[in-house]
């Protein structure tokens, strides 16, 4: 697993050669690995570039003792693993001056990832730390092509984000930043994405990620059609379906942030062959339709290297909008062999307003759902609706005077009577209804199943509704 991590480490490390700003670029792209330590469950690594430091937290959670499949379902984070992680993420806390780029990855995303003995969770921890990004596996591309998910920290006692999450981006609270209130505003935006990077070994899809003044840009590569000869991933304006909103307006509105930034349009491209020209291009869909607006010629920056940051200057202020999708940016990339590849359509919001996109059914089920904290809720809502049927199927044939058979059924053909007619025949039949009682009492009482569920040894184990019961040999 430590391989696993560090081959990952070091992909982001080369995408982060590649971009952190434009005055890195200027100098060759580079950048200083300050500090690397690695533990039997995390591995952590410094990296300075230029003014801002990226802090790069890998860590694995799944179980010491080694679980067979589909047992190993869930990652188990344990207590100091939590302390380790939340110590790694601190160490630059108190060097409030300089700007800081936390991203964190493992394998098991938060919707499958259960509570310490404590009650804390990876979740808390990635808060807690303004973290830019999480970066997880065990999804894969199985269930969607939107398994992501953004965080941010509720102000209640109770809130249903511990339990589900109903659309990608989560609803933001009312706080000093929301409401503009610069002066109030002094603590940091709890917030981050979380992504689910695909699968590569079966599916060959695979996210380049970059970091461009400490802000997150991503493209998806799915290699299953044709080999992909030239990559283009614009990192300037943002994207407004995954921008962090909140912290990125409170910086616009603020004017927290060096107007620089937003004074190019900037895009990495990588490619086998000699790139000739890159030209970006805006269209304005007002109208109702895509209405070219802008066409200019990107300059690739002096002293790059081949794999490029190429830019263009523009107006920036004039495509403010309070609408997150009027505007949509593409790259074209030609090379020397006169191959163009063109990127994705995609909206941008230079102020900040994120656009809103829905999950599927089965991505909301696999990304939206805190299924360690629904668990209970769950099984005894279960128990509670198995008692519920027993009892009223009794009472229902000792109080009612009305007969409920499958004739009524059919002459009234509605879901009362369907339902009373079931219950009836429950009720008439004492062996079926005996059964039920024995499975309810089995649920609670008796094991479920069990097997070897060890990776290493003789020793089995027993799942109750609890939790695993363990006979060691």
């Amino acid at each position: 697993m430590i391989v696993l991590v560090f081959r990952q480490l070091v992909a982001l490390l080369i995408t982060l050669q590649n971009i952190a700003s434009m005055e890195d670029w200027a100098e060759r792209g580079m950048f200083i690995v300050s500090h690397y330590r690695h533990q039997s469950d995390s591995v952590c690594c410094d990296v300075q570039s230029g003014g801002r430091k990226h802090l790069f937290v890998g860590f694995d959670s799944t179980m010491a003792v080694g679980l067979r499949g589909p047992t190993n379902l869930f990652g188990h984070p344990t207590d100091k693993l939590l302390s380790d992680i939340d110590y790694e993420l601190s160490q630059w806390d108190s060097q409030s001056s300089e700007s800081v780029t936390k991203i964190s990855f493992g394998h098991f995303p938060l919707s499958f990832s259960a509570v310490a003995e404590s009650g804390r969770t990876l979740r808390d921890i990635f808060l807690k730390h303004s973290l830019s990004t999480y970066l997880c596996g065990h999804l894969h591309v199985k269930f969607g092509k939107n398994l992501k998910r953004h965080h941010q920290s509720s102000k209640g006692f109770f809130s249903s984000e511990q339990y589900f999450q109903l659309n990608m981006q989560q609803a933001p609270v009312a706080t000093a930043v929301e409401t503009k209130d610069c002066f109030n505003a002094t603590q940091s935006i709890e917030e981050f994405w979380e992504y689910e990077m695909g699968d590569w070994r079966k599916s060959r899809r695979m996210r380049v990620l970059a970091i461009d003044s400490g802000h997150i840009s991503f493209v998806d590569i799915d290699f299953t059609t044709e080999a992909k000869m030239t990559i283009i991933l614009p990192t300037f304006p943002l994207d407004s379906r995954f921008i962090s909103s909140s912290s990125y307006q409170h910086d616009y509105d603020c004017n927290s942030v060096d107007s620089s930034f937003f004074e190019t349009v900037r895009a990495l491209v990588f490619s086998k062959s000699v790139i000739v020209s890159v030209v970006a291009r805006i269209y304005d869909t007002r109208p109702g339709h895509l209405h070219l607006i802008m066409e200019a010629n990107m300059r690739k920056a002096e002293n790059s290297t081949k794999e490029g940051l190429y830019s263009v200057p523009w107006n920036w202020k004039a495509f403010e909008d309070p609408s997150p999708d009027r505007f949509w940016l593409q790259i074209e990339a030609s090379d020397i062999s006169g191959r163009s590849t063109i990127s994705e359509l995609r909206p941008f919001s230079v102020n900040g307003v994120r656009m809103k996109i829905r999950w599927t059914w089965m991505e909301f089920l696999v990304m939206g759902c805190q299924w360690a904290n629904l668990y209970y809720p769950i099984f005894w809502s279960v128990l509670l609706l198995l008692f519920s049927v027993l009892i009223t199927s009794k009472d229902l044939l000792s109080c009612s005077t009305k007969t409920y058979s499958h004739k009524n059924f059919i002459y009234e053909r509605n879901f009362s009577s369907c339902l009373f007619w079931v219950l009836a025949e429950i009720s008439s039949i004492s062996s079926l209804w005996v059964t039920m009682i024995l499975y309810f009492l089995y649920l609670i009482f008796f094991p479920w199943f069990g097997g070897q569920i060890f990776t290493e040894g003789d020793d089995r184990g027993y799942m109750r509704y609890k939790g695993w019961d363990i006979e060691y040999s």
